[in-house]
């Protein structure tokens, strides 16, 4: 849900992005594509994080594919190798949004 111009929810988790193109208190889908989602271990305290569980990950030679659950819903992401936290199913983990990666599309 969009709160502001340049504020969304992720479930309860208040978002900061670039901007929501004026469509204030309407439903909206929050897009950013997997490369530009940054996976940690332990919370880094910034704008943007959300924790979650790892539910998938798919080590697809030149990047590691990875899903993290957060707050009922599925968060895409892929990261070079050298980059990969070497996490597994189940384990806890935070991944951040980049404010000026993540677009908000009206739905």
């Amino acid at each position: 849900k969009i709160l502001d111009g340049q504020t969304v929810t992720y479930g309860t988790t208040p978002l900061r992005v670039g901007a929501t193109c004026g469509l204030g208190g309407a439903p909206a889908t929050l897009a950013i594509r997997p490369e530009d989602v940054v996976i940690t271990r332990a919370a880094g305290g910034g704008c943007n994080e959300v924790a979650g569980v790892i539910s998938q990950v798919r080590d697809m030679g030149a990047y590691v594919e990875f899903r993290v659950a957060c707050e009922g819903l599925d968060i895409l992401g892929v990261a070079a190798p050298r980059d990969w936290i070497g996490a597994g199913l189940g384990e806890r983990a935070h991944v951040r949004l980049p404010v000026e990666r993540c677009q908000v599309l009206a739905t």
